[in-house]
């Protein structure tokens, strides 16, 4: 995640090439997302966030990223004033990623929210995006936890799978954005990495839980081992 103390810069970039490089492992990155928001209605802030995320783009591409993981933009007290004009800056800004991401050979998928405080967080919106409104070549990273809580999961599975480039794992009860360990929600785990597994999935698999990441782990892996 490029944010925070993981924020990349050069030197760290070349650490973590190195790193990649020795132990034959690959990365995705996670875009900023603090206080960013691609589809606000204030220019000058936009312009700043699409500085922000392209510096994050590039950076990714210089670690040899496979995949760079984008929020969606915010909806805004002013939405309701403008209903179509944030939907299309996020739309304008996925776009100027998409075409970056094509530029430096890095795969840019957009992630599902877990609120509809997010542009896109709905089936609805990704059928919106996907099938009306196609980006480039963007794809989408699928939040089992946010599409737990915002519903359609099996949609997203059944009719975007082509899409779907990065899975983030982790576990709710279905109301709240908890990050919970796998297990520890309602979250429909073997029917999940079953799904996967029958629609062969080739992509990346994300550990999101804020606690007991080793027991996560260890029991997607389980789980994998014995659907295949």
């Amino acid at each position: 995640m490029d944010e925070d103390t993981h924020r990349l810069n050069r030197v760290r970039v070349r650490s973590l090439r190195r790193l990649k490089n020795d132990l034959g492992i690959c990365f995705t990155v996670h875009a900023p997302f603090e206080d960013l928001n691609i589809a606000t209605l204030n220019e000058a802030r936009r312009r700043s966030a699409l500085v922000r995320m392209s510096e994050s783009l590039k950076l990714a591409s210089e670690l040899e990223a496979e995949v760079w993981v984008v929020h969606p933009g915010m909806n805004s007290g002013l939405t309701w004033v403008y209903p179509n004009t944030q939907w299309q800056l996020t739309l304008d800004s996925l776009k100027i990623f998409s075409e970056k991401g094509e530029d430096s050979g890095l795969i840019v998928a957009v992630e599902n929210m877990p609120s509809r405080a997010f542009i896109l967080s709905s089936k609805d919106d990704f059928a919106k995006l996907f099938f009306k409104r196609q980006i480039g070549n963007i794809k989408m990273t699928l939040d089992i936890g946010h599409a737990n809580i915002m519903g359609g999961l099996n949609w997203f599975l059944k009719l975007l799978g082509d899409r779907i480039i990065e899975v983030h794992l982790h576990d709710n009860h279905g109301l709240f954005d908890e990050h919970n360990a796998i297990g520890h929600g309602t979250v429909d785990w073997a029917h999940l990495i079953q799904t996967l597994v029958n629609r062969k999935f080739q992509g990346f698999m994300i550990i999101e839980s804020i606690k007991r990441v080793v027991e996560s782990y260890r029991r997607i892996v389980r789980m994998l081992r014995g659907y295949r």
